[in-house]
């Protein structure tokens, strides 16, 4: 007997060490993708705000010209609109043009002897508001230009913006299936490492190695067994001690109270379905009497039903 509870013992430490490294390695693989995916992010973040900083000067300069396009259309308001051919007709360009066209006219006419004719007054009546026209024309097709330079500059931030928008969002999408990966690995181990404890414990407790006998199935309830569960083999102690760890436990349901400790039905995750046991939860314990808990090396909590005034309770 000796010899095949230190062979199931080993199996356990192994299981124990194997999920220990599983879920070292699963929280090593997810903090690199995670730290991968944060430097990407700030890298792109970093790309998007260059774009942005260069792209800067050309939307202001677009904003400014479809500020002036809408007032020079008339689109701001007569008043706005007034203001700005005011501006034209007093700048130095539209004073430089009226000024030499002028005096052509007047050149050619005293040239021909028709200084004072009507042709002479007409050319000149019609002069400027045809100048003031070109001007306008030549003004509405520099702003159009400048709006355009700027909606394309403009357009271009709103794209980089969206594409950084996008890959910032899978990033963090990867970040998220690299921590539930690594959550769901870790589960995994540990849930493989219970499975391999409560196996080896279960064929421990078929061998004998606990040391006890179940007890008498009570019929209303199902087999459920009484007596000391432990008393020595690879769990080690004596009196009535019985693993009591809410892990190694299912089918939970309370049952009441045995000397002022809530009591519940339950079975051991090797039993087979069916069967029902008796006894309290370690963890409960472990708050009112931690005197009465005991750690196994293996990790799980066992109690001492003795140091609780139930000796003979069934457990």
């Amino acid at each position: 007997m000796g010899i095949a509870t230190a062979i199931i013992g080993s199996a356990i430490v192994g299981g124990v060490m194997s999920s220990r490294a599983q879920k070292s390695a699963a929280k090593t693989a997810s903090g690199a993708q995670t730290r991968a995916a944060e430097q990407s992010i700030a890298e792109q973040r970093r790309q998007f705000d260059a774009v942005q900083q260069l792209m800067a000067p050309y939307v202001q300069s677009g904003t400014t010209a479809l500020s002036r396009y809408n007032a020079l259309t008339g689109l701001s308001g007569e008043e706005a609109q007034q203001t700005l051919i005011n501006q034209s007709t007093s700048g130095a360009e539209y004073g430089s043009l009226v000024r030499q066209g002028e005096e052509a006219i007047l050149q050619s006419a005293s040239a021909t002897g028709g200084l004072r004719g009507g042709n002479t007054q007409s050319a000149l009546a019609r002069f400027r508001p045809e100048i003031l026209s070109s001007l306008i024309r030549d003004e509405y097709s520099r702003l159009g230009g400048m709006v355009s330079m700027g909606q394309n500059a403009a357009a271009g931030v709103g794209n980089a913006g969206m594409q950084t928008g996008q890959n910032i969002s899978n990033q963090y999408g990867q970040i998220g299936q690299a921590q539930a990966g690594a959550a769901l690995a870790r589960g995994q181990a540990t849930a493989n490492m219970w499975g391999n404890i409560a196996g080896s414990i279960g064929l421990t407790a078929g061998l004998g190695g606990f040391g006890g006998v179940p007890g008498t199935p009570t019929p209303s309830a199902g087999p459920l067994h009484t007596g000391p569960m432990v008393g020595g083999g690879m769990l080690g102690g004596g009196g009535n001690i019985a693993p009591s760890d809410i892990r190694l436990k299912t089918d939970i349901v309370p049952a009441g109270e045995r000397n002022g400790h809530a009591w519940y039905t339950y079975r051991y995750v090797w039993d087979d379905v069916g069967t029902v046991r008796g006894g309290v939860m370690a963890q409960e314990v472990m708050a009112t009497h931690p005197e009465a808990v005991l750690t196994h090396p293996l990790g799980f909590l066992m109690v001492d039903y003795s140091k609780l005034g139930l000796e003979n309770a069934a457990v």
